[in-house]
């Protein structure tokens, strides 16, 4: 999981109970096909998302945040 802000944080299915963000950020959920990629960086409204993953790509833009794909092949061999 990572913060893409103060306020929003982007979730990988099955790495934490949603609950503990309650009341303090709202949680964007990625599906678990897709958790690799909610762990990404954020700095400002730029967000950099691994390639390959299309789905977190839509949530981070979705979030007004602006995804920059990264490829990262080499990293997960």
């Amino acid at each position: 999981c990572t913060a893409l802000d103060d306020s929003t944080v982007l979730l990988g299915e099955g790495a934490l109970d949603p609950e503990v963000f309650r009341g303090v950020a709202r949680v964007i959920p990625v599906p678990a096909a897709e958790a690799y990629a909610a762990n990404v960086v954020a700095f400002g409204d730029d967000v950099l998302v691994a390639a390959g993953f299309p789905g977190v790509e839509a949530q981070v833009r979705a979030s007004g945040k602006r995804p920059l794909v990264v490829p990262v092949d080499e990293i997960r061999k």
